[in-house]
């Protein structure tokens, strides 16, 4: 059995992992993320690609890559392009919710399962529920592109309108994995391995492909506030013996840095010399950084003020260890009229 090993994202530079690994039977993505460096080279926050052409403009401009199977069926169908019957890949294995490696799923067709921690599934939820992007389907597949009859037809108008609504909506096959317990892929056999990371739900891999045994780190760090969780995948990626290890390397040549402990501390600091109101700015899904900054709050004997996105997250991972919605004040903004 032979392990092949494709990279079309990620190589030379930050993020954009799509990397598949097939060997005679089987075939997986690990992470399907989205390239900055290239998006920005033709886009920017006012110049985005254009839903009304699908999948055209991220094919012609190379920024995914031109794989048979893979890619939905609305776009392409609208596009022109060939469609598949089957996917030609098993499944994506996502180590995270950042979207230098998950944004692309939004291109996937629907049949193609992915594969993630609880963490990271919440992220995803929130995303969806909470940004107006024109590509942000992961967990979910809205069908574009496809008319229905009008109930009422004016003279003179078109017979057909686009179709919209539930109906229309489709729940991708997602599989909810634990840390540690063995799943098979085909017969490729693979485990989890939470690590240490901005986002909660941060996941390494081991793959055992029959005659290859892969690691892949996907993002991690030990300075952060689970750096046990780091240590212990360093730990079980010795036992397992791999034969190839696929890591980022983004600070690999650092010989320093600051923990959120430290970053707590001088914060709190300068917070507790000030009396005025203290306005942070953070990734609202960085739930390490969040938790920093609500500590500064309740050093300096402060409330933290959280805005709408950020206690909808705060809901959703209720239980997971995170201040509840009730331990922060929610900024609600007035409405346009209202005094």
């Amino acid at each position: 059995m032979t392990t092949q090993i494709d990279f079309f994202g990620g190589v030379d530079e930050i993020g954009g992992n799509k990397i598949r690994v097939s060997n005679d039977t089987n075939s997986i993505f690990l992470d399907f993320g989205m390239s900055f460096s290239q998006s920005n080279d033709y886009f920017s926050e006012f110049l985005q690609p254009r839903k009304a052409n699908g999948i055209s403009d991220f094919l012609e401009l190379n920024l995914l890559p031109n794989i048979n199977g893979i890619y939905r069926k609305d776009y392409l169908n609208h596009c022109g392009l060939v469609c598949s019957e089957n996917p030609s890949i098993d499944g994506v294995l996502l180590s995270h919710a950042h979207m230098d490696h998950s944004a692309y799923i939004h291109h996937l067709r629907e049949d193609i399962p992915i594969y993630l921690t609880e963490p990271s599934y919440l992220i995803m939820k929130a995303i969806e529920a909470t940004t107006s992007a024109s590509f942000n389907e992961i967990l979910t597949l809205k069908k574009s592109f496809y008319l229905k009859r009008k109930k009422r037809i004016k003279e003179g108008s078109s017979e057909f309108t686009e179709a919209k609504g539930l109906e229309y909506q489709i729940s991708r096959p997602i599989h909810v994995i634990n840390p540690y317990d063995e799943f098979l892929i085909g017969n490729l056999k693979i485990i989890s391995a939470p690590v240490d990371h901005s986002l909660p739900g941060a996941s390494a891999f081991f793959i055992d492909t029959g005659d290859e045994r892969i690691v892949y780190t996907g993002d991690l760090r030990f300075h952060g506030r689970h750096p046990e969780l780091t240590n212990k995948f360093v730990k079980e990626a010795k036992k397992f013996s791999p034969s190839i290890m696929i890591s980022e390397g983004t600070r690999i040549d650092s010989t320093s840095n600051i923990n959120e402990q430290s970053i707590e501390d001088s914060a709190s600091k300068i917070v507790s010399n000030f009396e005025g109101h203290v306005i942070v700015n953070y990734p609202i899904r960085d739930l390490d950084r969040f938790l920093t900054f609500y500590n500064v709050a309740m050093n300096t004997n402060r409330r933290f003020a959280v805005n709408l996105k950020q206690a909808y997250i705060l809901k959703l991972f209720d239980g997971h260890g995170y201040p509840k919605i009730n331990d922060v004040d929610v900024y609600i903004p007035k409405k346009s009229g209202e005094w």
